[in-house]
This record gives C-alpha cells, structure tokens and sequence, in this order.
C-alpha cells in the first residue's frame, strides 16, 4: 500500500486539494462577514482606549479635529488633541470640527453611536463614520471620556457668505455639477 511519502510531490498535492478545498469552504461559512455590525469592538487592541486610540490615529480624526496637528507633523501631545481645529468654508458655509473630548464627556457610549450616526457638515467623512463598527466608535468614545474634557465647545455653523472670524480653510469646489 503506497504512503503520502511514497507520492511524488504534485500527486500528493492532487489528492489532497479536495480536502484543503472543504475544509476552507467549511471555515468560510462559519466565519463572520467583514461587516458583521455589532461586534465589539471591530478593531482588536490591548484595551478599549487603546483601540479608540488607534482609531482616531488612522481615521485622520485629528487631522481637523486637533489644531495644528498636521502642521507639528502629528506630534501634538496627546492631551492637547481633539478638542477643535479650524473652521473650513465651502459653499455649505462654515463649520467647526467638534471639540470631540467635550462632546464624548456629555455622553454614553450609546448616545455617542447615535450621535455619529447623523450626518452634518462637510469636511467631515460622514459616509467613512457610518461604515464603522459601534464597538468601535464606542472605543473612541472611551479613548475620549479617557483624555478628559477640556477646551471650549466648537462655534455654531454659520451661513454661506459669512466671515469667519480668525483664520479658516477655504474650499473652493469648481466644476463639479450641484445634485
């Protein structure tokens, strides 16, 4: 009777694709989708903060949301983040990122998850924060309650063809047809 070892190498991989082919088929049907909603948290860190903290790192989050973030090459200390940035005007007229940490220490995770899932103003990435899990925006929330509030509540929006007062970011949006 011939062996595994007694078969040349390509016929030993003939006769073993069948098995290595149900047995990913089997794994496949019992994993959970990439977008399985509810699984909490998404991303897998240390801690609940940790991931939160990821998360803002790789969402761009202080990118708008932490002044002067991107102009001190990301190395803003980290109690100094997320609590505002710059306004941005645009034909929508001008809107202030949110003092995150401000935002984060008046509510529940649960409020934070229903918060996020609006959509308001632009720049911010609405369509990119609805596809996120909400074990992990519930991270985020808790990498916020955990940085502390501090800072001022961001101003109201104002309307098109208002000044903003101090310095601001304009978006000048050309050639593209309104919808």
């Amino acid at each position: 009777m011939r062996t595994a070892r007694d078969l040349p190498l390509p016929a030993l991989m003939a006769s073993l694709a069948p098995a290595v082919l149900a047995a990913c088929i089997a794994a496949a049907a019992t994993e959970k989708p990439a977008n399985a909603k509810g699984r909490s948290p998404y991303v897998q860190a240390a801690s609940e903060v940790d991931a939160g903290r990821y998360l803002t790192l790789i969402g761009g989050c202080n990118d708008c949301h932490t002044l002067g973030y991107e102009q001190a090459n990301g190395q803003t200390p980290e109690d100094d983040r997320l609590t505002g940035g710059l306004p941005w005007r645009g034909p929508w007229g001008t809107s202030f990122p949110a003092n995150l940490r401000l935002v984060a220490s008046q509510t529940t995770p649960e409020q934070w998850v229903r918060l996020t899932s609006r959509t308001g103003l632009p720049p911010m990435p609405w369509l990119s924060l609805h596809n996120m899990e909400p074990g992990d925006l519930k991270a985020i929330h808790a990498y916020l309650k955990h940085l502390g509030p501090k800072g001022e509540p961001a101003p109201t929006a104002l309307p098109p063809g208002a000044e903003p007062a101090g310095p601001y970011i304009d978006v000048a949006i050309r050639g593209v047809p309104a919808h």
